[in-house]
C-alpha cells in the first residue's frame, strides 16, 4: 500500500511558554520575563526528535514554575497539579475560572458527540492525589455551561447536591491528598438533541476499614468531623453527641488538625444538598451517630460468662438512635444464636468476636448509608447501560479481556454508533487513583486493580490497537513503540482460577479458610511470575509490581476484609418486631426476609449486594463485586469515544511546598503513565485513522467547485482513489501556505487512511477554517437578504432622523380636520385642503405612513374624529409619535424623545389622547411629532 509522508506547514512548537522565553541550561531552567509571543498552547507531540524523558521532563518543569499545569499532548491532556486548590463548600464550584485546556477537552467530547451520536467519555488517571476530582468537578461545571443549561437547572441542582454529599460521605484526608476520594465515580450525563437531559452516579469501591479508625496521618471520612463542626446545640443533643470531640471518639483518633470552620461550611452544604434531594436529614444523622458512637463501646472481660461494656452511655445512646432496646443491641453483638434440635441456643461471643461485630456493625450501617444515599440520588434517573450487568464478568465467561477490549475498540474504529439509541452519554470517570502508603492492605489491593484496569484501557486504546491495525492493513510504521502492557498484572490479580484475588474468594467462601492457606496457594501458584513476591520468614506479605512500582501487601486482614460479612444476630436487631427505625429495617430488607427462612447462625453480606442475582443466594465477596461492576464500566468504555486527560501530582504528601516541583515524583508517574510512548506514536506513528468513506465525507469540501463535482461524478464508487485526490489538494494547499514547516504524516491502508497526530490537527484546522468562512458567507447573503428587503423603510426613517420630513405641525384648531364647516362634506373638504397645499398631499401618500379608509364623520364640539371606509384614503390614527418636548399630567411623566402610542384626538381641543403604562392620558398636539405608522411600529416591537 502507499505511504505518503510530506513536510507540510504548521506552527513550530517550543522556545516561549505564555508570553515567557525559556533557556535550559544544565539541570536548572531560567525564565525571562521579557516580551515574546504569546503561545496559547503547547504540545510535547511537537517535541524535537529524539524524544526523551528528561526533555519532556524540562518542559513540565518549565511550564509549571511559570504557572502553567495544563500540557497538551496531541489528543491528550497531561495535569500537572500544584495541590493548592480551594475546595468549595459545594461540589462542580470551582475556585477558579475553568481553565482553557479543560474546556477544550470538553468542547471536543461534546462536538464529536453532536456530530455522530456517538458516546463519549472523558477518562481521568492518575496516582492518589494527583488532583482527579477537582479536574473532573472543572469539566462537570463546563459541560452543564455548554449545554447543560448553567448551574439554575434541576438537572445541575440534582447532580451538585449529589456530589456534594458524595464528597463529604467518601472523602478523606490521607497521608498524600488532604481531600482524597475513597469512592470511584463514573458520571453520565445523557444528552439528547444536544442538551443534558438526565446524570447518573456509579459508584466503584469504598474504603470501608477507615470507617472504624486508622489513626496515625490518616483521618476518618469527612463528614464525622463536619457534624461534630456543624450540629447546633440543640442537635447535638437530639443526637447524642452533645460534649464528643474528635479527642474524645474512638474512631476519630489521628495526629492531624480539624479546620472547624471549614467543616461547618461544608456541613452546611451536605445538609442543604440532602434537603434538595429529598433524604430526611434526621434519618441519615441518627445511622451516621451511631456508627460513630459505637467506637466507644468496648467489650471487655469479666468473671462471669458475659462480657462487660465499657462504655454504657454511648451503648444507650445508640440503641435509641437506632430504636432498638439496650439489651437487644447487647446480645446481638456479644451473644451467638444457633438452632439446635429446632430451637434458638444462645452463647457468648469471644472478646475478640464481640469487638469485631462492633466494628463490622459501624461499617454496615455506614455502607449501606451510602448505599441507599446513591439509590437516592439516582432514583429520577433512568441508566443507559448497566454497570452493574447481569451477566458473568468477562474472565468468568472464557473470554480474554484483552480479546474483548481489542474488538470494541476496533469496532469503535470503523464507526459505529448509538444512534439507533435514541440519546448517547458523555460521561467523566473519575476512578480511585494508584496508592502505595506505609501500610497497604486489602483496600490498597482493589484500589490498584481498578488503576490497573483503567490503565490498560488506555494502554490498548493508544498503542496496542494502532499497532494491529497497521499490520493488519500493511502499513509500516517507522517508530517502534515498546509500550509496557500490564495485562500479565492483571491476570495476576483477577484471572479465574489462578489470580490472587481469585484465590482470596475461595479462601473467603470457605468457613476453615484463612491467610496461611491463601500465602501458600498464592505463592505456590506464582512462585515463577517475575512480577510477584512473597516475603520472608514468617511475615504474611506479598510484594507486586505494578504498573506504577513495587507495591508490598500485608495479608493478615485480608481474608475477613473479603469476606464482608455480619453475622444473622446483629441483622437480626433491626427487624421490625424489635426496631422502630423504619428507614433502618429497610435498609436490610433482602438480608431480614431471607433471615425468617432461614436457620440461626447463618451470615450476610456487610455491604449490599451488586448482582441481581437469586434472593436466596446471599454469598459473595467484596472482590467479586469490584470485578463485576468494573467488567461493566469496561463495556461501557468500550463503546465510547474516550478522551484521556492524565493527571500528575507534583510532589509527595500534603505538607509539602505547594509551589515545589519534585523531579523524581514527577519522573516516576511519567514513566508509570507512559507518556514518553505517547509522545513517540503522537509525533512518528499513527494514532488516528479513518474509513476511506468516512475521510471522504468530512474532507471533500477540499475539492472545491469544478473539480469537486467531476471527481465525484468519475470517481463515484473509488472512495480510494478519491482520498487520494483530497490528499492531493491538501498538498497544493500547503504549498501555498507560507508558514514554518513541520512533518505531518499518513499511509493509505486497505480500508483506511492512517494519520499522524499532526496531519489530523492540520485537517481539522482546514475544516474549521472552512465551516468559520461558510457560516461567514451565510450570515452575509441572509444580512444582505434583509436589509435589501427592507431599505426603502431603513431608508425613510433615517431621512425622519436626520429631520428632512420633520415639519412643526399646525396647531390642532387649524388643523386639515379642524378647519373644515360643519356643512361641507368630507371628500370636498380634502381636495379643497390638498389643492391648496400640495406638501399635504406629500405628506398624506407618504410610503411610510399606513393607508386607512374613512367610512364616517363625526362632529363633537368643533372636534372631528374619523374611522375607516373603503372609499377614501387618509392617514389616521392610531400611530406612534414621539415627544418632543417633556410633559407631565396626572403623575404621569413623559419625557423628550419617548415614543408615545397615540389612538386618536381627545375630546379636549389641541390634545391627543395616549396610552402610558396601560392608562390613557391627553398630550397636548404640539408637543407630539409623527414618527412611525402602526406597520412600521410593529416593525420595531412596539406593542399596539
Amino acid at each position: 500500500m502507499d505511504h505518503n509522508v510530506h513536510a507540510i506547514p504548521d506552527h513550530r512548537r517550543g522556545g516561549s511558554i505564555y508570553g515567557r522565553k525559556v533557556h535550559f541550561n544544565d539541570n536548572t531552567i531560567e525564565i525571562d520575563e521579557e516580551e515574546c509571543p504569546h503561545r496559547y498552547e503547547e504540545d510535547l507531540s511537537q517535541l524535537s526528535a529524539p524524544y526523551s524523558q528528561e526533555a519532556i521532563m524540562q518542559t513540565l518543569q518549565a511550564r509549571y514554575n511559570a504557572g502553567v499545569y495544563y500540557t497538551k499532548l496531541g489528543s491528550v491532556l497531561v495535569v500537572v497539579n500544584p495541590g493548592d486548590e480551594a475546595v468549595q463548600p459545594q461540589a462542580l464550584t470551582c475556585s477558579k475560572p475553568v481553565d482553557s485546556f479543560i474546556k477544550n477537552v470538553v468542547d471536543n467530547a461534546v462536538k464529536q458527540q453532536m456530530e455522530n451520536n456517538y458516546s463519549q467519555v472523558v477518562v481521568l488517571s492518575g496516582e492518589s492525589g494527583s488532583g482527579k476530582t477537582y479536574t473532573a468537578n472543572s469539566a462537570l461545571s463546563y459541560l452543564f455551561d455548554k449545554i447543560g443549561g448553567g448551574v439554575g437547572t434541576d438537572c445541575y441542582k440534582h447532580l451538585s447536591s449529589s456530589m456534594t454529599i458524595f464528597r463529604s460521605l467518601g472523602h478523606a484526608h490521607t497521608q498524600s491528598n488532604s481531600d482524597s476520594s475513597r469512592i470511584g465515580y463514573f458520571i453520565e450525563t445523557h444528552v439528547t438533541e444536544g442538551i443534558i437531559c438526565k446524570t447518573r452516579v456509579h459508584t466503584y469501591y469504598q474504603d470501608l476499614s477507615r470507617v472504624t479508625g486508622l489513626g496515625g496521618a490518616e483521618k476518618n471520612y469527612h463528614i464525622f468531623y463536619q457534624m461534630l463542626a456543624g450540629l447546633s446545640p440543640e442537635e447535638k443533643v437530639k443526637y447524642h453527641l452533645e460534649g464528643y470531640t474528635p479527642s474524645n471518639l474512638n474512631y476519630l483518633h489521628s495526629e492531624i488538625e480539624t479546620n472547624s470552620e471549614q467543616d461547618n461550611q461544608r456541613f452546611t452544604a451536605w445538609k442543604t444538598s440532602l434537603s434538595t434531594l429529598g433524604i430526611p436529614f434526621s434519618d441519615i444523622m441518627r445511622l451516621l451517630s451511631a456508627a460513630l458512637l459505637l467506637g466507644n463501646v468496648v467489650f471487655q472481660d469479666s468473671d462471669g460468662l458475659e462480657l462487660d461494656v465499657q462504655g454504657n452511655d454511648e451503648m444507650k445512646a445508640v440503641a435509641a438512635l437506632l430504636g432498638i432496646s439496650n439489651i437487644s443491641l447487647y446480645k446481638g453483638m456479644a451473644t451467638r444464636g444457633r438452632t439446635v434440635k429446632g430451637q434458638v441456643v444462645k452463647t457468648p461471643r469471644s472478646l475478640q468476636a464481640a469487638n469485631r461485630n462492633r466494628d463490622d456493625m459501624a461499617r454496615a450501617l455506614y455502607s449501606r448509608t451510602v448505599h441507599a444515599v446513591t439509590k437516592r440520588a439516582n432514583s429520577m434517573k433512568k441508566p443507559l447501560i448497566s454497570s452493574t450487568p447481569d451477566s458473568p464478568s468477562i474472565e468468568s465467561a472464557n473470554i480474554s479481556f484483552n480479546q474483548s477490549l481489542n474488538q470494541s475498540v476496533s469496532h469503535h474504529r470503523k464507526g459505529s454508533s448509538h444512534k439507533a439509541r435514541g440519546e448517547s452519554l458523555i460521561g467523566i470517570l473519575d476512578m480511585l487513583g494508584f496508592e502505595n502508603i506505609q501500610h497497604n492492605g486489602f483496600d490498597q489491593l482493589c484500589i490498584n486493580l481498578c488503576a490497573e484496569r483503567v490503565q490498560h484501557f488506555y494502554s490498548t486504546h493508544m498503542f496496542k490497537a494502532c499497532q494491529e491495525a497497521c499490520k493488519e492493513e500493511g502499513v509500516h510504521l517507522e517508530t517502534d513503540i515498546n509500550y509496557v502492557d500490564n495485562q500479565p498484572i492483571i491476570e495476576l490479580l483477577s484471572l479465574q482460577s489462578s489470580g490472587i484475588l481469585s484465590i482470596m474468594d475461595m479462601e473467603s467462601l470457605n468457613p476453615k479458610g484463612n491467610v496461611d492457606n491463601f500465602m501458600e496457594k498464592i505463592q505456590s501458584k506464582h512462585k515463577d511470575n517475575k512480577r510477584f513476591s512473597t516475603g520472608s520468614g514468617k511475615l504474611k506479605t506479598f510484594t507486586i509490581k505494578h504498573f506504577c512500582g513495587f507495591v508490598e501487601y500485608n495479608s493478615t486482614e485480608m481474608i475477613s476484609a473479603n469476606r464482608d460479612e455480619l453475622p444473622d444476630d446483629v441483622i437480626g436487631m433491626f427487624s421490625k418486631q424489635t426496631c422502630n427505625f423504619g428507614f433502618l429495617s429497610h435498609l436490610f430488607t433482602s438480608e431480614l426476609r431471607q433471615l425468617r427462612d432461614s436457620q440461626r447462625g447463618e451470615k450476610y453480606r456487610l455491604s449490599p449486594k451488586v448482582s441481581n442475582t437469586d434472593h436466596s443466594d446471599h454469598k459473595g465477596t467484596l472482590s467479586q463485586d469490584l470485578q463485576s461492576k468494573m467488567d461493566g464500566l469496561m463495556k461501557i468504555l468500550v463503546h465510547s469515544k474516550p478522551h484521556f486527560v492524565l493527571c500528575i501530582k507534583s510532589h509527595s504528601g500534603v505538607s509539602a511546598d505547594m509551589k515545589e516541583f519534585s523531579r523524581e515524583v514527577v519522573l516516576r508517574q511519567v514513566k508509570g503513565l507512559q507518556i514518553k510512548n505517547t509522545v513517540n506514536i503522537m509525533a512518528g506513528g499513527y494514532p488516528n485513522r479513518m474509513h476511506y468513506k468516512s475521510f471522504n465525507t468530512r474532507y471533500q469540501f477540499l475539492l472545491q467547485g469544478k473539480k469537486k463535482s467531476e471527481t465525484k461524478k468519475k470517481l463515484r464508487d473509488s472512495y480510494y482513489t478519491m482520498c487520494k485526490a483530497i490528499l492531493e489538494q491538501f498538498l497544493r494547499l500547503m504549498d501555498e501556505s507560507d508558514q514554518p514547516y513541520t512533518s505531518a504524516t499518513w499511509a493509505l491502508g486497505s480500508k483506511h487512511i492512517f494519520l499522524s497526530e499532526a496531519a489530523r490537527q492540520l485537517f481539522e484546522k482546514l475544516r474549521l477554517n472552512h465551516q468559520h468562512q461558510a457560516a461567514i458567507l451565510f450570515q452575509t447573503c441572509w444580512r444582505r437578504y434583509f436589509h435589501q428587503k427592507k431599505w426603502k423603510t431603513f431608508k425613510l426613517q433615517s431621512e425622519h432622523r436626520n429631520g428632512k420630513y420633520r415639519r412643526k405641525p399646525l396647531p390642532l384648531k387649524t388643523s386639515l380636520y379642524h378647519s373644515m364647516p360643519e356643512t361641507m362634506n368630507l371628500d370636498d373638504h380634502l381636495k379643497s385642503a390638498v389643492s391648496k397645499n400640495k406638501d399635504g398631499l406629500k405628506r398624506i401618500n407618504s410610503p411610510l405612513n399606513k393607508e386607512l379608509l374613512i367610512h364616517q364623520q363625526v362632529q363633537t364640539d368643533n372636534h372631528v374624529s374619523m374611522t375607516s371606509s373603503p372609499h377614501n384614503k387618509l392617514t389616521v390614527f392610531p400611530q406612534t409619535r414621539t415627544m418632543t418636548a417633556n410633559y407631565s399630567c396626572d403623575n404621569v411623566r413623559l419625557v423628550q424623545g419617548q415614543m408615545i402610542y397615540v389612538r386618536g384626538f381627545s375630546k379636549t381641543p389641541n390634545y391627543v389622547v395616549a396610552d402610558v403604562h396601560g392608562s390613557q392620558i391627553d398630550v397636548p398636539h404640539q408637543l407630539t411629532a409623527t414618527y412611525c405608522t402602526q406597520e412600521d411600529a410593529g416593525f420595531w416591537g412596539t406593542d399596539v
